[in-house]
């Protein structure tokens, strides 16, 4: 029994493996992923401002983490997919907390910012469904 579990395992890690290393944009759809819950959970309104706190702060050093990976990643560099060469050129959004602190900006409001979104266009906002 102890020898199947092994091999199991094994197995497992393999396949897992062999799926990262087939998808070599592995690291930019995780970054672009990880960047949308950051972005999502400034709008939150059912979070309290201590869980909202929390979550942001959690979120913003798994995409520190996360926009190193990608920065470091040479799978993307070879892969030659249009969406690393636009994630690239996008600076200031995909790279949005390193960008930010190079600016000595709060994330948010600099990814507001560059998507040419201004406090006045949010306060004259209506909530609803299109």
């Amino acid at each position: 029994m102890k020898k199947f579990t092994h091999a199991a395992a094994t197995l497992c890690l393999a396949l897992s493996a062999t799926s990262v290393l087939a998808n070599p944009l592995f690291s930019l759809d995780n970054l672009e992923r990880e960047r949308a819950a950051y972005l999502k959970s400034h709008v939150n309104p059912d979070l309290t401002s201590e869980q909202l706190e929390l979550q942001r702060t959690r979120l913003q050093t798994n995409l520190i983490d996360l926009e190193r990976m990608v920065i470091r990643d040479q799978r993307l560099l070879n892969s030659g997919d249009p969406r690393v060469t636009r994630a690239l050129a996008a600076y200031d959004t995909t790279f949005l907390i390193h960008s930010a602190a190079e600016k000595d900006a709060n994330p948010f409001a600099h990814w507001l910012a560059q998507v040419n979104v201004t406090q006045a266009a949010i306060r004259n906002s209506e909530k609803g469904v299109r």
